[in-house]
């Protein structure tokens, strides 16, 4: 079809554009500045989270309600990983597509899977066809799949934001297309943790893929013809396999959210999650040009300016116990957390240890020792962890509780 390679065309000029500019943005990527400030996005609003933490990195106008648009397929895919899990529906099962759901009767606009009627089509395939090419009529066809229509679909996905606790997110279609489906994007990214959590396959399953062609022969019945036949459609995510690490997750546009697009990206086991909302554009070309952009520059800065750290702690002395069978007990400290920090302050990180000056026998086992106590290079706590006795230490002889009771008098003193 004309206006598919049409599409593609500008697509792959898309792309190749984001691409020089994300080789160009790696290499001039904070080197010897490690305190290069954060990008100024064109986006309305945006977050960035480092998943290996949780730390937020970045944010702007995060509470800013905005319509999710086709993002909105992702709490659709959240529900058939649940129906799948719960043993109601099988990946390969096959879905019926009922007139309701042919890309006939879309929304005008949409973006299509490009499913007819009659079609034996697995559920898999459905829900690739809204993870990739973005189908509304792939949305339809999922909620009737799952629980036999729409508004009970979408109560369900109601409900997954109540016991998730997304107080700024709501829906009233399945794949995104009503101005009144709302999120923020911070409310959104917190789903999106959600959703990788429960449902790590989809990362591989579903997003990272590249292409997907719809529909193939054995989804059209005997003596059945198709209206346009095979049809390749790309990722609409244009960073998947172009810029390195990128996985998922998903784009979304209407007229009244802008372009939008929930983003993860993983490299050398630490994964950063981004969601930029209201990204401007004249036209898609526009729109998906300035979205890989924002994209690419709140990643690369998230990578370069932050670092994983896993503090490597000095080792503890002997707790010295007064009036006890013996002098000195083992000390040990919880685990220290691991860290996302800038990398200026990953460098600069000291450590103290101070240990209380009267540990009074008996003594149990993780008894209050003392305190270790990280700070960057200006002073500031990063973080003060609990020194405790490992074993329990009982009282001594009654000349050894004299002996120490005479030093504690003149240590007092």
């Amino acid at each position: 079809m004309n206006y598919f390679k049409a599409h593609q065309r500008i697509l792959v000029f898309i792309v190749l554009s984001f691409y020089i500019f994300t080789t160009a943005a790696e290499s001039t990527a904070v080197s010897g500045d490690l305190t290069a400030p954060a990008p100024e996005l064109l986006c309305r609003s945006a977050v960035l989270y480092d998943l290996t933490t949780g730390k937020l990195l970045y944010e702007k106008n995060a509470d800013e309600v905005t319509p999710p648009a086709s993002m909105t397929k992702l709490m659709s895919l959240h529900l058939a990983y649940q129906a799948i899990n719960a043993g109601k529906i099988g990946k390969y099962d096959l879905v019926p597509i009922t007139a309701a759901a042919s890309f006939k009767n879309s929304p005008p606009h949409s973006s299509l899977m490009f499913l007819e009627e009659g079609q034996k089509v697995t559920l898999l395939d459905i829900m690739i066809g809204l993870a990739l090419p973005s189908g509304n009529d792939a949305g339809i066809a999922l909620a009737q799949a799952i629980t036999g229509d729409m508004a009970s679909f979408v109560e369900a996905m109601n409900l997954e934001c109540d016991r998730f606790g997304l107080t700024e997110t709501s829906f009233v279609d399945s794949f995104g297309y009503s101005e009144f489906n709302q999120t923020t994007a911070r409310d959104f990214a917190r789903f999106c943790v959600i959703y990788l959590t429960e449902h790590p396959e989809a990362l591989e399953e579903l997003h990272s893929l590249t292409e997907y062609t719809y529909p193939r022969e054995e989804n059209i019945p005997p003596g059945k013809t198709s209206t346009h036949g095979p049809i390749t459609q790309y990722n609409h995510n244009s960073l998947v396999g172009r810029y390195k690490g990128t996985d998922g997750l998903k784009t979304g546009f209407i007229d009244e959210s802008g372009f939008n697009i929930a983003l993860t990206t993983e490299r050398d086991g630490r994964r950063l999650l981004a969601v930029l909302m209201g990204g401007p554009g004249k036209n898609s070309s526009d729109g998906n040009l300035s979205r890989a952009i924002d994209s690419t520059e709140l990643m690369t800065w998230g990578f370069s300016a932050f670092t994983v750290v896993h503090p490597q702690l000095p080792a503890l002395p002997d707790g010295r116990v007064w009036k006890g069978a013996e002098d000195y007990v083992k000390l040990s400290v919880a685990e220290p957390p691991v860290l996302t920090l800038p990398r200026w302050e990953a460098a600069g990180l000291k450590y103290e240890v101070e240990l209380d000056t009267l540990l009074i026998a008996p003594v149990a086992a993780g008894t209050r020792a003392g305190s270790l106590i990280c700070r960057n290079i200006f002073d500031e706590i990063i973080f003060k962890l609990k020194i405790q006795t490992e074993v329990e230490l009982p009282e001594g002889s009654t000349f050894s509780r004299l002996r120490d009771s005479i030093s504690m008098f003149f240590l007092r003193g």
